[in-house]
């Protein structure tokens, strides 16, 4: 009995401190400003600021369309690609390779086309880029610093690369010079 008593408070005393410790660990100022610019409560523990941001950027951008562009008349989410045909398409040498958030409405996420540039659209509005393209929309410049960065994989996508002519991709480069696996061939 007094072995299970002396475990118990053994037992508390632990969790009491493990409660201090976490209750004493204070937020960073930097965090507490963006917090309080957002006129958002957050939780800072174990190092990690989370807050809970409503995306609908995200949500119109993958799920449901944007008006304008590729909006369900629905406006439930879908998965699948939307696309508006009343909007006409674009020329390719006047092809943004950045769709929409490039201000070419018949680009992605309003269908693909080859040259879109999708990896850096999809890095750019994740960083709400939307914010500063559509301000006031889903969110506004001030609420989203990091917006109006150039986010990019460095992979160039340009209209030049492809075909005019189905199936527009061009025929792949050819292997390796040194034979099978870059494997120089022995004499």
């Amino acid at each position: 009995m007094k072995s299970t008593r002396r475990v118990c408070l053994v037992s508390a005393a632990f969790i009491a401190a493990g409660a201090i410790t976490a209750s004493a660990q204070e937020m960073p100022a930097a965090y507490k400003d963006v917090l309080t610019t957002l006129g958002r409560p957050g939780d800072f523990k174990d190092n990690v600021l989370k807050v809970n941001i409503p995306r609908n950027d995200l949500v119109a951008t993958f799920a449901t369309g944007i008006q304008g562009v590729n909006f369900l008349s629905d406006g439930q989410p879908h998965e699948m690609i939307r696309l508006n045909t009343s909007i006409p398409a674009t020329p390719a040498v006047q092809q943004n390779n950045l769709g929409v958030l490039g201000g070419d409405n018949a680009g992605f996420p309003n269908g693909r086309r080859p040259g879109d540039d999708v990896v850096d659209i999809e890095l750019r509005v994740a960083m709400c880029a939307l914010c500063h393209a559509l301000p006031g929309v889903f969110c506004t410049p001030a609420q989203a610093p990091s917006g109006n960065l150039l986010y990019t994989d460095q992979v160039l996508q340009d209209p030049t690369q492809f075909d005019a002519i189905f199936p527009y991709l061009r025929a792949p480069l050819p292997g390796s010079p040194n034979g099978p696996n870059g494997v120089g061939q022995l004499p």
